[in-house]
């Protein structure tokens, strides 16, 4: 194990996903980065890291059974972007909106049930401002642009705390964010500690 920063572990690989039935068909084959999160502090930690290397108009998409932890990673990333405010799962509201130097536009698409009740929100306006979190994105896949940053999060079927991440940055546009980002964690098969 290396110590690198940080006093939390993650387990970090690139693998190619092998995910039950229900999983495979949004997943099927991708080459993306797997990472184990421990605790809640890690899966903060983890968005935080993103945050810290988003550039504007960055599209993060959010998938994962309730109480896995989209809304935290979503913390975090407001976190790195030096947000402040306490981020809130817009559940009711749809959308929360928080200034900062890129400002953050946290969806939550649980409730929608038709691509046009997203854009009568403006959908379109805020992929292409700022920063924008879509928790449930598998709801409006097809509203999605081509490119965008993919993260499931599943329970562990063993520990209930323990945290499987996925993340795929889809897309020209996000592949130089990709090698930051595995560079930045020593993404090896080994476990490393930020």
């Amino acid at each position: 194990m290396k110590r690198i920063g940080y006093s939390f572990s993650f387990t970090l690989k690139i693998i190619y996903i092998k995910m039950s039935i229900k999983n495979r068909f949004m997943l099927r084959g991708l080459c993306m980065i797997h990472c184990k999160s421990n605790t809640e502090k890690d899966t903060l930690l983890f968005g935080e890291k993103l945050g810290k290397i988003l550039y504007e108009n960055s599209l993060i998409c959010l998938d994962g059974d309730l109480g896995t932890g989209k809304t935290v990673i979503t913390r975090g990333i407001a976190r790195g972007l030096g947000i402040e405010e306490y981020i809130t799962s817009p559940t009711f509201t749809l959308i929360n909106e928080y200034e900062s130097k890129l400002n953050l536009y946290h969806f939550d698409v649980y409730r929608i049930h038709t691509i046009d009740e997203l854009y009568e929100i403006g959908f379109e306006e805020y992929i292409y401002n700022g920063i924008c979190v879509i928790e449930w994105s598998e709801n409006i896949n097809k509203a999605l642009p081509n490119e965008f940053i993919k993260i499931k999060i599943e329970k562990d079927n063993i520990d209930y705390n323990l945290r499987n991440i996925y993340i795929d940055f889809k897309g020209e546009k996000y592949s130089e964010l990709k090698r930051i980002f595995q560079e930045s964690g020593k993404y090896k098969d080994e476990t490393v500690s930020y």
